[in-house]
C-alpha cells in the first residue's frame, strides 16, 4: 500500500489510470482496492483482457451461444464489479486537475488545458 500511496503523490496532481496487463478480474479488483484504500488516488483504468478473457475458453469449448451467455452474465459481473470498485475509490479527473501545483507557475500549456476543462465542466 506504501508504494500506491508514494506513486500517487509523486504524481502532484497528474491524472493516472491504472491498467489492467491481462490479470484475472479478481487480481486486478483486489490491486484497486488496495491502491484506494492506500489513499492513491487514480483516475481510471484501462482493462480489456481482464473483463473478457474468461470468455476465450468458453467460446473454444462451447461455441458462439455460450459466449453469448458468458457476457450476458460474467461479462456483465465483472463490469458492474469494476464499477462499484471505481465508484468507491477512483478520483475525478476533474479533482485531479484542480489540484496541479503548477497553476500560475508559468506553464501556459497546463494552465491553458485546465482552464479548457473548467469551462467544459467536466
Amino acid at each position: 500500500k506504501g508504494y500506491m500511496k508514494a506513486m500517487s503523490d509523486a504524481s502532484k496532481g497528474t491524472p493516472f489510470i491504472f491498467l489492467s496487463a491481462g490479470v484475472d478480474m479478481d487480481v486486478f479488483l483486489e490491486m484497486l482496492q488496495l491502491a484506494g484504500e492506500a489513499g492513491c488516488e487514480y483516475s481510471g483504468v484501462l482493462c480489456g483482457r481482464a473483463t473478457w478473457k474468461g470468455a476465450i475458453d468458453v467460446y473454444a469449448k462451447n461455441g458462439a451461444m455460450a459466449l453469448e451467455e458468458w457476457v450476458k452474465h460474467e461479462g456483465c459481473k465483472n463490469l458492474e464489479k469494476l464499477s462499484i470498485v471505481l465508484r468507491k475509490h477512483a478520483t475525478s479527473i476533474k479533482h485531479r486537475y484542480s489540484r496541479r501545483q503548477y497553476i500560475g507557475n508559468n506553464n501556459t500549456q497546463g494552465d491553458s488545458a485546465i482552464r479548457k476543462m473548467r469551462r467544459s465542466k467536466l
